[in-house]
């Protein structure tokens, strides 16, 4: 008996200095990550703790402030959560709560509510291999939408092997895009107006020049999109596309896509009476898609605009 109680003592002391010195570990690892990326991104934050003896190893990290050094964006949280089990370190689940900020040299969004959660994997490199992410409802600002809120978002990344380039397979979803209100919902009709997009859901294929995660999260990593296929709903209108982007140089997009829409009326009524065009271009886009409803194909009632990119600019034709 006593034999066996020596045993248990060793081992419980044993395990607790083991997770102590791998939680210290963790300090070192963050200043050494934080110092040899000085050199491309400006780091600050307030507080770092680790937590979870004695199976995890949670670290919660305050006030957590990252910019690109050429302040070409950056991301402010008010707690950053990284949680991952002592005997498995290449899976870790993240939690960001509201509020949270992040701002490019032409936008900035505002996450004011909600909280969105994350699974992560580790390849023996550090690279990315899966990321899904998560949350059943935030609400956020966008410069020029105003204050909107998700429902139901589910997004995932997962890395495959690929001789040129960095594939990701990706995929995104959610179930309403709305634009939020201070006063409250009177009817249905009031209610249907402020959702914007409905049922959203894309897939396609991410090909990037660095792996994730990658020091400069900047537009020039990204080499293009490949099998785009995006559908969604807005009020009656369903609209499919599908396609593939290349992305050139800083900010130039190049490619094919094929834009399909049914009920095109339901989507041109919606678009003017939020002023989003100049009536007389609605005009134009009514007349446009009136004469390829009549001169193309439709198929399942959807009438097939056939959109060709080059930098930047769209035109029609196939």
């Amino acid at each position: 008996m006593r034999l066996l109680s020596l045993l248990l003592i060793i081992t419980l002391f044993s395990w607790t200095g083991y997770w102590y010195f791998s939680s210290r570990g963790l300090y070192s690892d963050i200043d050494t990550y934080i110092a040899n990326n000085s050199t491309e991104t400006n780091w600050s934050y307030e507080n770092i703790s680790v937590t979870g003896y004695p199976y995890r190893l949670d670290t919660k990290i305050s006030s957590l402030k990252v910019s690109d050094i050429d302040r070409a964006w950056s991301i402010t949280l008010d707690r950053f959560d990284f949680l991952s089990l002592i005997y498995k370190r290449d899976h870790h689940i993240i939690a960001i709560k509201a509020p949270v900020k992040l701002s490019s040299k032409s936008n900035k969004i505002e996450i004011s509510e909600g909280i969105i959660k994350s699974s992560l994997k580790l390849s023996d490199d550090n690279i990315i291999s899966d990321l899904i992410t998560e949350s059943s409802f935030f609400t956020f600002f966008l410069n020029d939408f105003g204050k909107l809120s998700l429902i139901k978002l589910v997004g995932a990344l997962k890395y495959q092997e690929t001789k040129k380039g960095y594939l990701y397979r990706g995929h995104l979803k959610f179930k309403d895009l709305s634009r939020s209100g201070e006063q409250a919902i009177e009817n249905e009709a009031a209610q249907k107006e402020r959702i914007l997009v409905s049922n959203f859901t894309l897939q396609g294929d991410l090909l990037l020049k660095k792996p994730l995660p990658s020091n400069k999260l900047t537009v020039e990593i990204f080499e293009g999109i490949k099998r785009i296929n995006v559908q969604f709903q807005i009020e009656d209108a369903l609209i499919h596309i599908v396609g593939d982007l290349k992305i050139s140089g800083s900010n130039s997009i190049d490619g094919k896509i094929v834009f399909s829409v049914a009920q095109w009326n339901s989507l041109l009524d919606r678009i003017e009476r939020n002023n989003v065009f100049e009536p007389e271009k609605i005009k134009i886009i009514r007349g446009g898609l009136i004469l390829s409803e009549l001169s193309r194909k439709s198929s399942e009632g959807f009438v097939e605009l056939p959109l060709l990119i080059k930098e930047n600019k769209i035109f029609l034709g196939p």
